[in-house]
C-alpha cells in the first residue's frame, strides 16, 4: 500500500469533513418544516459539495491510494441529532453556526501552517477558498438563526454537542 504525504492528508481531511456537511444537509434538509431553513440547509449543502469536490483531486484518490477515513464521524452525528431532535431545523443551524464551523474555519487556518508552502500550494488556495465559502454560510445562518432561534435552543439538545465534539478530538478544530 501506498502511503500518502501530508498535502494529500490535509485536501483529503478537508474533503471528509465536507463530504460530511454536504451529506447530512443534502439528505436531511428536506425534512425541516420551516422553509426558509430548509432552503439554507439546502444553500450550504451545495457549497459544501462543491468545496469537497475542489480537494478531490489533491487527495490520496487521484493517485488511487484509500486514506482512512475520518474515525470520529462526529459532524454527521451533532447534525443527525440536530435534525432529530428538532424538525424545525433551528438546533442545527445552532449547531452550525456555534459549534461547526467556528471549528471549520479554524481548521481551514490552520492549514497553511501545517503545510510546506511550496508543495502544498494547491491545497492552501483552496482552504482559503473554501474559508470564504464557510464565512458566508455562516453570515446566512447566523442571521436566519437569530429570527428563528429563542432560548430553549441552549437547553439540552444543543448543550452536548460541544461535549461530543470536544470527545472527538475537535475540542477547537477538526
Amino acid at each position: 500500500m501506498t502511503t500518502i504525504n501530508a498535502t494529500e492528508a490535509a485536501a483529503h481531511h478537508l474533503e471528509e469533513l465536507f463530504n460530511d456537511l454536504y451529506a447530512v444537509l443534502g439528505t436531511r434538509a428536506g425534512g425541516v418544516r420551516d422553509d426558509a431553513v430548509t432552503i439554507a440547509l439546502h444553500v450550504m449543502a451545495r457549497e459544501f459539495g462543491e468545496v469537497a469536490a475542489t480537494f478531490r483531486d489533491l487527495g490520496p484518490h487521484r493517485a488511487g491510494v484509500e486514506a482512512s477515513p475520518l474515525t470520529s464521524g462526529v459532524i454527521a452525528k451533532v447534525l443527525n441529532d440536530a435534525l432529530d431532535t428538532d424538525d424545525s431545523g433551528v438546533i442545527a443551524l445552532y449547531a452550525i453556526c456555534v459549534e461547526i464551523l467556528p471549528r471549520l474555519l479554524i481548521s481551514l487556518r490552520d492549514v497553511a501552517e501545517l503545510l510546506d508552502h511550496q508543495q502544498g500550494g494547491r491545497v492552501i488556495d483552496r482552504a482559503r477558498r473554501a474559508s470564504a465559502v464557510v464565512m458566508a454560510q455562516l453570515h446566512a445562518s447566523s442571521d436566519l438563526l437569530r429570527s428563528r432561534g429563542s432560548e430553549e435552543i441552549l437547553g439540552a439538545p444543543a448543550a452536548r454537542y460541544a461535549d461530543w465534539l470536544r470527545e472527538a478530538g475537535a475540542d477547537e478544530r477538526f
